[in-house]
């Protein structure tokens, strides 16, 4: 499967690609920090599964999930927060998140 990882913490996203690579299957075509160019990312390349953090800049991971729909871009998507409330829950599903991950501790 073909990933793509957004988060803000770099550290979070060496430990996410960590973790996913340990399945050879698995491939990472691009990782960032920013939501704009994860969405000029994956409007070139084909991606299987978004990981990505609600916090981003300049634009949230919600806001990313809208650019994308309306742009007829639809990976799978896996989100994370570091804070999550029931209502940023909610919204994430409404908005095309297929899991939500709240991260362990260290994240």
């Amino acid at each position: 499967m073909h990933f793509y990882i957004t988060n803000k913490n770099t550290k979070n996203l060496q430990l996410i690609s960590d973790a996913l690579e340990r399945n050879f299957e698995n491939i990472i075509v691009g990782r960032s920090t920013d939501a704009q160019r994860t969405f000029d990312d994956l409007r070139q390349l084909r991606v299987d599964v978004l990981v990505v953090d609600y916090d981003l800049a300049p634009f949230d991971g919600l806001a990313l999930l809208r650019r994308l729909k309306q742009a007829n871009i639809l990976p799978r998507v896996i989100m994370t927060a570091n804070t999550p409330s029931e209502s940023l829950i909610t919204a994430a599903y409404q908005n095309g998140c297929d899991f939500f991950y709240p991260p362990p501790a260290q994240f």
